[in-house]
């Protein structure tokens, strides 16, 4: 079926999940991939000059005559956010820089790739048993941030890092996968050997890297 039975049929998916979001690329790999994408975005276009789909960002869509009020806490929803920042809005959160960021910086469970929506800037989580605690994803990134730290700044920025290293159980790498350069794992291993304690963090650097090679 094409052209307008295939609007249609969008159409009809649409009226399915009013009130929800239509992630272009998604709906289309897991509900027309009998249609070509160009001639797909072209049906998502024309559903949104009805006014039945508002735009939100490229390649998304909310579903619906009007934006809600909500619009915000609905996309966190829709993603899957946890309340994991990273970047300079883990940075401002901590309060070891005070220029708040232009996008909010989360961490998710949704999606294969960085997106920017309205004031967010989404990175998914590759790997995770869901086990995986909040502290080590910060104590990477703290690390991964270091060149980016204010002289002011460095006494507030490695009491943090402090805080996360001593709740360090390398048990927990298990549940993570390698998402930063190898240097940032090799400074975290180099830190705890400073503290004088055992550290195994490069030995699951590199069989976390053989594993998703």
């Amino acid at each position: 079926m094409k052209n307008k039975s295939d609007t249609n049929l969008l159409r009809h998916y649409c009226n399915l999940h009013s009130g929800n979001f239509l992630d272009v690329g998604r709906v289309h790999y897991e509900h027309f991939r009998d249609i070509s994408e160009s001639v797909f975005r072209k049906y998502v276009s024309r559903l949104s000059k009805e006014g039945m789909i508002q735009p939100v960002s490229k390649g998304l869509f909310y579903i619906g005559r009007q934006l809600p009020e909500d619009l915000d806490s609905r996309i966190l929803t829709f993603f899957n956010v946890k309340n994991i920042h990273f970047g300079e809005s883990l940075l401002f959160e901590l309060g070891i820089i005070e220029t708040k960021p232009e996008y909010e910086c989360l961490r998710c469970f949704y999606g294969n790739k960085n997106r920017h929506v309205r004031g967010f800037y989404f990175w998914p989580i590759r790997f995770t048993s869901g086990l995986a605690p909040k502290y080590l994803f910060e104590l990477f990134d703290l690390i991964d941030q270091f060149e980016k730290i204010p002289e002011e700044s460095m006494a507030k920025y490695l009491e943090e890092v402090g805080t996360r290293l001593s709740k360090l159980n390398e048990f927990d790498l298990d549940h993570i996968d390698v998402e930063y350069k190898r240097g940032v794992y090799s400074k975290l291993d180099n830190m705890l050997k400073s503290l004088h304690k055992s550290t195994e963090v490069m030995q699951w650097y590199e069989r976390r890297k053989r594993i998703s090679h």
